[in-house]
């Protein structure tokens, strides 16, 4: 789609904030610093979408392929408002915003132990020495997981699939 057809104007909306998102996303789309940029903002108030922009290219490949990491049978298309894509690590603060929200109208608490809300997390073990999964040594946690602990990566919760690398 053309400019016109993924920028969405609405009443209220500042345009030269609007151009400014424009300069911003099409510098690092073209200077290759990212494949596509996607910015939307949404007024609670109108109940709508205040400004959609999309611009760049996104390169959809078979995900159910043998080899998902390779090129083969990637299609490189137009980005639109509909595209989808990873965002990775970026999870983190949109969960982090919606824990804050949950605190701000008191339905959460940031000492709360996680396991009030997930059972599961109630009677966690830490490593003490030895190495996943052969000799790997554990003892009851001296602490519950908080939602502050979440919030602020202290938890101690980590990637299994870092294993190798931290040893």
């Amino acid at each position: 789609p053309s400019l016109h057809q993924s920028l969405v104007k609405m009443d209220g909306w500042c345009s030269l904030l609007e151009k400014e998102v424009e300069v911003f996303v099409r510098e690092y789309v073209d200077g290759k610093q990212m494949p596509f940029g996607a910015v939307s903002v949404y007024s609670s108030k109108q109940n709508k979408d205040i400004l959609r922009y999309v611009y760049g290219r996104s390169v959809i490949a078979d995900l159910a392929a043998e080899d998902a990491s390779s090129m083969e049978g990637v299609e490189d298309v137009e980005a639109t408002p509909d595209t989808i894509c990873r965002i990775y690590s970026m999870t983190k603060p949109v969960v982090a915003v919606a824990i804050l929200i949950l605190y701000e109208r008191r339905k959460i608490g940031l000492t709360d132990p996680l396991h009030k809300y997930l059972p599961c997390f109630k009677d966690m073990r830490v490593a003490v020495e030895g190495k996943y999964p052969d000799t790997l040594q554990t003892q009851p946690a001296k602490t519950a997981i908080t939602i502050q602990h979440l919030l602020t990566h202290t938890s101690g919760l980590t990637y299994w699939f870092l294993e190798d690398e931290h040893n």
